[in-house]
């Protein structure tokens, strides 16, 4: 699966000491399958810290290798919304898994979801809001074995 990462630094080799907390599914190398949307969040990267150029990482991720412990969601259930209120909430939430493949929770789903992770509205009735949005996937990358998984094809610069 091929797979990109968006950013305002150059680098050459991610590494998990750099994840932050309170992402999604709790610190990790975040990638997503659209290389547009990677690009979009480089911009919002440069925007936000500053940066003189945009960099997008594309990576071939072998992601269904035996012994990893991988969780999909190929859409908002339950489960995605518990483990996403864990990760946006919780320093350096820990979990089983190795990666996770799960819908992106763009700024039209968070606007949805953040009722749900404030505790305002139960899960029920975010569910019902988000049923017929669509979105594309992202994947976390959680451990150095995920991390081992992904084969670097290029990097492509772009000014500011």
């Amino acid at each position: 699966m091929m797979v990109y990462h968006g950013t305002n630094k150059s680098f050459r080799t991610p590494k998990l000491a750099n994840a932050k907390s309170f992402r999604d599914f709790g610190p990790g190398y975040y990638t997503v399958v659209e290389k547009e949307l990677a690009r979009h969040w480089a911009e919002a990267m440069v925007a936000r810290y500053g940066g003189e150029e945009i960099f997008i990482y594309e990576y071939y991720a072998d992601v269904y290798e035996p012994g990893l412990k991988i969780k999909r969601f190929d859409f908002v259930t339950d489960e995605y919304l518990k483990l996403l209120k864990k990760g946006r909430t919780k320093e350096n939430l820990s979990h089983e898994y190795d990666i996770v493949i799960a819908p992106v929770c763009d700024d039209n789903i968070m606007k949805i979801i953040s009722a749900y992770v404030s505790g305002i509205e139960k899960s029920a009735a975010t569910l019902e809001k988000l049923k017929n949005i669509t979105t594309t996937l992202q994947v976390s990358l959680h451990t150095p074995k995920a991390l081992k998984r992904l084969t670097a094809r290029r990097r492509e610069d772009y000014a500011k």
